[in-house]
């Protein structure tokens, strides 16, 4: 769950927000909770196409403000339920199927365009139904002039997609990663977010997807990344703000891999996520289960999750005056930990489950940070393939040689 310095300074961060944090933090936190509220919404709805589909094709669905200003843009990789948030001032959604792949409108590809209405109630769009029409009757002025190239869309909240990095570049730092999870609008706004490339794209190659938990950042796997034969693996790092909630970070993920499987053509694309990480993964796979899309995916590995949550997080949301907004869901009894396996993964994923133990009789057993009890949560070991322990901290883990050739050992049989 918490990636930074030792296990137990680690164990700390959620537990001395009570008492021990930063006025500054917890008034960075508040003015974030507020200006989200006023900037960005929800928007929740479904794309339907009554003719057959296209299997090579993907749906654009376009924001847009007043004046069809483009708000941004996202992939679909079929007609599905979606959910996407929204810049506030947002007043239209428009969708396409891009036949050919050139990103633009074209007379023959079905469209539909639907106007925005706010339910002040909820604080969010009321739910949209987008009725894909061949005929391209109702096109706002000026979209069949746009392409939607990636990196074209200039909006307050840039997303990486695929940008080549380097595993120990400049932002993969303690510093931005607890801005992500104390400032996560900054972290977005900073152009932080997104999956980021570990040496250019090499489709020869196995891509491996990295997921860090709440405060990491990618460049907590440089071990796990030189353990593995880099002609063989392509490294990807998704790196997010972890102070978001956690249906909306596996959301983001499904979206911008759909963006770079549309780009790239991923074949076997295997996930190695650590402490929260993975519960974003396995929420990002049972959005995969109920949307489709995913046939790229490869294999998961979750090292150290916990998948009952924490009860550091219910004290944050029980007696903390500024209740940061993923508190909600890593809480034991939360509406998300309780129905993360409600829906099964995609029936081809393999899972191999690590779990850490670092206990030295004082309490429950634990890798200093996580319960075992948490990491070995029922439900989670039934759906895995295998699971296999290591006698470590927490953020050890990541650098502990038995897990790193087992891991190895588990990703080369598999690629």
């Amino acid at each position: 769950m918490i990636s930074n310095g030792s296990g137990k300074k680690l164990s700390l961060i959620l537990v001395s927000m009570l008492l021990w944090l930063s006025s500054c933090s917890m008034m960075d936190l508040r003015q974030e909770i507020s200006e989200a509220k006023e900037t960005l919404r929800v928007v929740k709805g479904e794309v339907i196409y009554e003719r057959a589909f296209c299997d090579d094709c993907s749906i654009l669905l376009v924001a847009m403000g007043a004046d069809a200003t483009l708000h941004g843009y996202k992939i679909l990789p079929n007609p599905q339920a979606f959910e996407s948030i929204l810049q506030s001032d947002s007043k239209h959604l428009f969708a396409f199927i891009d036949r050919n792949s050139d990103r633009a409108l074209q007379p023959e590809e079905a469209s539909a365009f639907v106007e925005l209405e706010i339910d002040t109630e909820a604080a969010e769009f009321r739910p949209v139904k987008l009725v894909l029409d061949d005929s391209n009757k109702n096109i706002p002025p000026g979209v069949s002039d746009l392409v939607f190239m990636r990196g074209s869309v200039t909006d307050d909240y840039p997303i990486r997609f695929g940008d080549l990095a380097d595993i120990e570049q400049k932002n993969f730092n303690v510093e931005v990663s607890k801005m992500g999870m104390w400032e996560p609008l900054r972290f977005l706004k900073e152009g932080h977010a997104g999956i980021y490339l570990i040496n250019k794209y090499d489709p020869k190659k196995t891509p491996v997807l990295l997921v860090h938990g709440i405060d990491g950042n990618p460049s907590q796997f440089k071990s796990v990344v030189e353990s593995l034969d880099n002609n063989k693996y392509q490294f990807l790092v998704y790196y997010y703000p972890s102070g978001f909630r956690l249906h909306t970070l596996a959301n983001g993920l499904y979206g911008i891999l759909a963006e770079l499987d549309a780009q790239y053509g991923f074949h076997n694309l295997h996930i190695v996520a650590h402490s929260m990480g993975g519960l974003v993964s396995r929420d990002f796979m049972s959005i995969c289960s109920r949307r489709g899309g995913c046939d790229y995916l490869g294999h998961y590995v979750s090292i150290a999750t916990p998948y009952e949550g924490h009860k550091s997080a219910q004290s944050g949301v029980d007696y903390s005056p500024v209740v940061m907004p993923v508190w909600n869901d890593m809480a034991p009894k939360s509406d998300f930990i309780r129905t993360l396996f409600d829906v099964k993964r995609p029936v081809d994923v393999d899972h191999h489950l690590f779990f850490g133990f670092d206990n030295d009789g004082s309490g429950a057993s634990s890798d200093g940070v996580i319960d075992m009890s948490s990491q070995l949560r029922l439900e989670a070991q039934r759906e895995a393939t295998s699971i296999s322990g290591f006698n470590d901290t927490h953020v050890g883990l990541l650098k502990n040689d038995y897990l790193l050739n087992e891991l190895k050992r588990f990703l080369d049989e598999r690629s």
